[in-house]
């Protein structure tokens, strides 16, 4: 992953935001996920998602509206 540079997280009360570059393309990832601890978790999903072929746009549609369990 020494492609990837992950720039600064803002952790909001619903969750992370942050932008990322990967081979000289940049993202911006919204999650519910809280922590930010998650930020390397996510961007490592969005590649291995990626790596499968899955549209950028889709992935990062999937992240933004993830269901996470109850009382999380």
């Amino acid at each position: 992953m020494s492609d990837l540079v992950i720039g600064e997280v803002l952790e909001h009360p619903d969750g992370l935001e942050f932008d990322f570059s990967y081979q000289s393309q940049s993202y911006h990832l919204v999650s519910p996920i809280l922590g930010v601890h998650h930020t390397e978790i996510l961007a490592g999903s969005f590649l291995i998602a990626k790596e499968m072929n899955i549209p950028p746009l889709d992935i990062l549609s999937y992240l933004r509206h993830i269901h996470l369990p109850h009382a999380r």
